[in-house]
């Protein structure tokens, strides 16, 4: 169908491999599209979306605020926290206040919105995010603010959890969090078959779990196989395949709490 390629980039995380490993590895017919993976942590794939670097990218929903004039949701890819999500933690059960030092994983990630909206006053530092629960074990910083795999073994890595950032938002909206979202520039155009075969890949995925996990095991860092099947079926769900009428309320809710905060033009 093109010749051109399609450049889809998404994170090196588990729950993003599962979702797209069927695209990249010959398990669905991707019936003629020409398709080129770009892996990136989600704090460059935000800023190379501002570039506009990607066709396709994952970004961070706090990311998209930024930039949606430019680029549109894709209804389908979203990793949502229905009642969990990105896990604030120090080495000791400290309290957290204004002026409390935290590494967070990038300034455009959700994790370090959502922090911005339940606490102020904070002193925010940039970490890459698959270092932030090694220096906060060295004492380098008082919390971190921990995403993907580490926010499930915390406690195996001798952290404590301060806050779960999914369940604060649940609590102040009643509503899920959504943490990132598979988007594509308004200007390109096909988005109509390519949002129908990230949606066929997340199908196949559900589907065929056995199938496609040990693709996903290539980048669970530090989970056993229990553990990174409970963080697949976390983030890798219904939601996954559809933004429903109740995920886009939590966006629009999490856009109005950030622009009354300031937070957001």
């Amino acid at each position: 169908m093109s010749e051109k390629a399609i450049s889809i980039a998404h994170s090196p995380d588990s729950d993003d491999a599962f979702m797209f490993a069927p695209l990249f590895n010959n398990l669905i017919d991707t019936e003629g599209v020409n398709l080129v993976e770009y892996l990136h942590d989600i704090e460059t794939l935000n800023r190379y979306a501002f570039e506009g670097r990607y066709d396709i990218s994952a970004v961070s929903l706090h990311a998209y605020f930024f930039m949606q004039d430019k680029w549109e949701i894709l209804s389908c890819g979203s990793s949502v926290g229905s009642n969990y999500g990105p896990v604030l933690v120090s080495l000791n059960r400290k309290e957290l206040i204004p002026g409390s030092v935290v590494a967070i994983p990038g300034q455009y990630t959700t994790a370090t919105l959502v922090l911005k909206l339940m606490c102020k006053g904070l002193k925010l530092v940039s970490v890459p995010f698959d270092e932030i629960s090694d220096r906060v074990r060295n004492k380098e910083f008082e919390f971190g603010l921990l995403i993907h795999e580490d926010q499930i073994i915390y406690q195996k890595l001798g952290l404590t959890k301060i806050a779960d950032l999914g369940e604060w938002y649940y609590s102040s909206t009643g509503l899920p969090l959504v943490l990132g979202v598979v988007a594509v520039q308004k200007t390109f155009p096909q988005k109509t078959i390519v949002e129908h075969l990230i949606r066929k890949s997340v199908r196949y995925s559900l589907n065929n779990f056995e199938r496609v996990i040990p693709y996903a095991k290539k980048y669970a860092r530090n989970l056993s196989e229990s553990e990174l099947r409970k963080f697949i079926e976390m983030y890798v769900n219904q939601h996954t395949l559809e933004m429903d009428s109740i995920l886009r309320k939590s966006v629009d809710q999490l856009r109005i709490l950030a622009k009354n905060r300031g937070l957001i033009h």
